[in-house]
């Protein structure tokens, strides 16, 4: 089964259709599996969508921890510019050329929000 594009915009459709499932080709089942209250089983192939389908074959959900997807990073693991090293899932750009941030911009990563000098 090969994988698809546009698995999560099928799987909110599916919800929104009041579906309680979908069968998604196992590189895409992560993606769709993000809507709440849909059931995304991760198939490989026809086979085993009919197996599962009829009954013969047993296929657990696919579930994914959002929380854990979108957690800060603890301040011991971010470092200068990118903690690419520690924490593959976030990445820190200085800010652009002649940027000036709004008197009231704050900073909130790894310590305490604080309001900008200046």
């Amino acid at each position: 089964m090969r994988s698809v594009k546009g698995a999560l915009t099928i799987a909110r459709r599916a919800k929104a259709d009041d579906k309680i499932g979908l069968l998604a080709p196992k590189d895409n089942a992560a993606e769709a599996a993000v809507v709440k209250g849909l059931q995304v089983i991760p198939i490989q192939n026809l086979r085993e969508a009919v197996g599962f389908l009829e009954g013969e074959v047993k296929i657990s959900p696919t579930r994914v921890d959002l929380a854990r997807l979108f957690d800060q990073p603890r301040e011991d693991e971010l470092d200068s510019f990118s903690n690419r090293k520690k924490n593959p899932r976030i990445v820190v750009l200085p800010p652009p050329t002649g940027f000036e941030p709004p008197a009231n911009f704050r900073m909130a990563i790894g310590k305490k929000a604080s309001a900008a000098p200046g």
